[in-house]
């Protein structure tokens, strides 16, 4: 037998997306498993404006694993990352082990993110999905559907080829877990300045913002204690907000980019891309040097901008550029970057910069 799945607004319940895939229904004496339309959460995720993450990029990747040593990290989509758990289990102990390594059984939120699953989950093996029946089918995020009889407890696993297959619980399959954070912590020793534009196009609220982003950002790398971080802060004029040699605790770092005033002014990114390089080669060392700067449009001068990255790339530092704002300039964030796409990250509203603190913490971690 073949379902379509409606997804619909839990709130509005009307319809938002419709599944086009396959579900097995299995049969027993005298009834059916049906697994009926699901109700998840309001799906009006905003659109990533950066492509999932090549998922050859992140298996075996030294040093940057998270939760448990068997969770192995095999892609991101949106705001979510994704882990398996190599070892076949139970609905319930898949359930467990995610939770165990600080993670959570997948919840599938849309037809983009089935059809990404879909596309990285190996070919010849079966996982274990959030979705689980009783008499009537429920996600853990606590949205239900309509109630159904059905003659035994049915949970939802997902295959390459067969999408969201009905089975019973007690089948053993491997977990596919979601981070339930959107840090990625990098344990690879680095070096990483953030150059934070806090000129007067971007406002004071939306300068806290970003303060929180840099926060959550520094807190992915400054979880290894031999990596070293720095902000420079700037509008007409450059700060050192914190130096690359500071000495301080984490929950320090993350205090004085909190306390940081907004400054207003000018948009000065080519001196503040000379002061994040001076940080680094004043106090050079044999590990991997990146420069991060986040800024909401165009800088004073893009040519002395794009000379200072190349500066930047002659020092052996990597540069990468977020565009925060419809009004940025896309060809100077291309130069920041040297002209790599994959170091390039935009969203259309401060808010919005949640959705890229994933990708960023893996692409700024590779070496």
């Amino acid at each position: 037998m073949t379902l379509n799945f409606a997804l619909f607004d839990k709130n509005t319940f009307k319809e938002a997306e419709t599944f086009p895939f396959s579900v097995h229904v299995m049969e027993f004496p005298n009834s059916y498993i049906v697994v009926a339309i699901l109700l998840v959460g309001s799906i009006g995720l905003a659109k990533s404006s950066v492509p999932p993450i090549d998922t050859a990029e992140l298996y075996n990747v030294t040093g940057r694993s998270v939760g448990t040593a068997r969770m192995s990290r095999i892609g991101i989509y949106q705001d979510k990352v994704y882990f398996v758990d190599t070892t076949s289990r139970t609905w319930d102990e898949a359930k467990r082990a995610c939770e165990s390594s600080g993670t959570a059984l997948v919840s599938v939120e849309s037809t983009g993110e089935l059809t990404y699953l879909k596309s990285i989950v190996s070919s010849s093996t079966t996982y274990w999905t959030s979705g689980k029946t009783a008499n009537s089918y429920q996600y853990d995020t606590g949205a239900t559907t309509a109630s159904v009889s059905v003659s035994s407890p049915t949970c939802l696993s997902i295959t390459r080829s067969g999408g969201l297959i009905a089975e019973t619980c007690a089948s053993k399959f491997v977990a596919l877990c979601q981070g339930t954070s959107v840090i990625v912590p990098c344990y690879a020793t680095n070096d990483l300045v953030v150059v934070l534009d806090s000129s007067g196009s971007v406002g004071a609220a939306n300068y806290v913002t970003a303060k929180s982003f840099v926060v959550q950002l520094a807190t992915a790398f400054t979880v290894n204690a031999p990596s070293r971080f720095s902000l420079i802060a700037y509008s007409s004029t450059a700060i050192v907000t914190i130096p690359l040699n500071n000495g301080m605790s984490p929950t320090q770092i993350n205090t004085a980019i909190n306390n940081h005033a907004y400054q207003a002014g000018g948009t000065g990114t080519a001196s503040a891309i000379h002061a994040a390089i001076n940080q680094i080669t004043s106090s050079n060392r044999n590990v991997p040097k990146n420069i991060v700067v986040l800024t909401d449009g165009q800088s004073n001068s893009q040519a002395q901008t794009i000379a200072a990255a190349n500066t930047a790339y002659a020092n052996n530092i990597r540069t990468f550029s977020v565009g925060i704002t419809p009004n940025v300039n896309y060809a100077e964030l291309l130069g920041i970057a040297r002209n790599n796409v994959n170091r390039v990250f935009t969203r259309d509203s401060f808010p919005d910069l949640i959705k890229i603190l994933a990708p960023l913490c893996v692409r700024v971690c590779e070496n």
